[in-house]
C-alpha cells in the first residue's frame, strides 16, 4: 500500500519527500556498514568458477538488472534543468552504485557460498539492522516499478487516469510475488534481459543511425506513430537471439547481451535506411 501511496504521488515528491530526506541515508548506513563488516572479515579472492559459459550467463545476468532500470530513469531525468548535467550525474551514481553493489554481492557469495545473500549479510555484526535498512529504501524501487507502467501504460490509454494503472499494477505485482517462486529468479532476470537490451539496440540505432541525433518535438507527440512496425520487429528479433543464446546455444559462449544488442541495432538501422530514402 505504501508504494502505491508513492506511485501516485509521483517521483518530485518521492523524491524529495522520501528519498531525499530519509531512505537515501538508511541505505547508504547499511551499505556502509556491510561493506565495513566485509572488510573486517577478509574475502577469500580464489574462485573455482572457471567455466567461460556460466562466466557469461552471469554478466547476462548482471547487466540485465541495471539495463531494466535504464527506460524509468527517463521518468526522473525529464525533470532535470540541465539535460548534460542530469546524464552525468545518473552516469556515474549508476556506475558506482552497482560496482559497488555487485561487489558486495560477490564477496558475500564468496564468505558464505552455501548461504543466501539475505542471510549473508543477516551473519555479520548488526547484519539484521542492515536487512533492515536496506528493505525500508527498497520501497521506493517497489514506488519505480509501479509508476514507470503506470506512466507507460497511461501513453497507451491517455483517456484512463494514471491512479488507476497505479492500482492495476500493484494488484497484480502482489498476485505474481505470492504465487511465482524465488527459484525462478534467474529466469526472470533473463527475461528482463530479453526485453530491454534489444530494445536499446532499436534507440541506439534511431539515435544515432537513422535520425542522426536531430528530432523534432511534434514526433515525440502529434506525429508520433502509435505503432512502429520496423521498431517491433527489430526488438523482436533481439528478444528472440537473447532467448537462444541464452538458453540454447550456450556452449558458444558468446553470452546473450551483445548479440541481441548487435541484431537489434542492425536489423532497425537497416529497415531505418531503406525506408527513409
Amino acid at each position: 500500500m505504501w508504494c502505491l501511496l508513492l506511485a501516485i504521488c509521483g517521483p518530485l515528491a518521492v523524491v524529495r519527500q522520501w528519498l531525499e530526506k530519509f531512505a537515501i541515508w538508511l541505505v547508504y548506513l547499511s551499505s556502509a556498514w556491510i561493506t565495513f563488516n566485509i572488510i573486517q572479515t577478509g574475502v577469500p579472492l580464489s574462485s573455482s568458477t572457471s567455466n567461460l559459459a556460466a562466466i557469461l550467463l552471469g554478466l547476462d545476468l548482471v547487466i540485465a538488472m541495471p539495463i531494466s532500470w535504464m527506460p524509468l530513469i527517463s521518468d526522473y531525468n525529464r525533470f532535470a534543468e540541465h539535460p548534460r548535467k542530469g546524464f552525468i550525474g545518473t552516469f556515474v551514481s549508476y556506475t558506482i552504485a552497482n560496482t559497488w553493489f555487485y561487489g558486495m554481492g560477490a564477496a558475500l557469495a564468496l564468505l558464505y557460498p552455501q548461504e543466501s545473500i539475505v542471510y549473508s549479510i543477516a551473519l555479520l555484526m548488526l547484519g539484521g539492522l542492515a536487512i533492515l535498512g536496506i528493505l525500508v529504501d527498497e520501497t521506493d524501487n517497489a514506488f519505480a516499478d509501479i509508476y514507470s507502467s503506470a506512466v507507460s501504460l497511461q501513453n497507451i490509454f491517455p483517456q484512463i487516469k494514471q491512479w488507476k494503472f497505479a492500482l492495476a499494477v500493484t494488484a497484480i505485482s502482489l498476485i505474481l510475488a505470492y504465487t511465482i517462486p524465488i527459484a525462478q529468479y534467474e529466469n526472470f532476470l533473463l527475461l528482463i534481459g530479453a526485453s530491454f537490451v534489444p530494445l536499446f539496440g532499436v534507440m541506439f540505432a534511431d539515435y544515432f543511425i537513422v535520425k542522426k541525433g536531430v528530432y523534432r518535438i511534434k514526433e515525440f507527440y502529434e506525429d508520433a506513430p502509435k505503432l512502429s512496425i520496423s521498431a517491433v520487429i527489430s526488438w523482436l528479433i533481439g528478444f528472440i537471439i537473447y532467448y537462444l543464446m541464452a538458453y540454447v546455444f550456450v556452449e558458444l559462449s558468446v553470452g546473450a547481451t551483445l548479440p541481441s544488442l548487435i541484431s537489434s541495432f542492425i536489423t532497425y538501422s537497416v529497415i531505418g535506411k531503406l525506408t527513409r530514402r
